[in-house]
């Protein structure tokens, strides 16, 4: 039982981190601008300069 409340508390974290990242690139991104906010699988998430993503093909 314990197991799978914590599997429940897991994905509804990662589900509301992934809201709050969202919103947070509709505030600070444009349609066709740079992009600040890289994903990075299995790792998380970082703040990069446009000309880093670029580099990593994430433009």
């Amino acid at each position: 039982m314990e197991k799978v409340a914590m599997t429940a508390d897991y994905v509804a974290s990662t589900d509301y981190l992934k809201v709050l990242i969202s919103r947070l690139r509709a505030k600070i991104e444009r349609p066709g601008g740079p992009r600040y906010i890289a994903t990075e699988r299995g790792l998380g998430y970082r703040f990069a300069r446009p000309q880093d993503l670029a580099a990593l093909g994430e433009d």
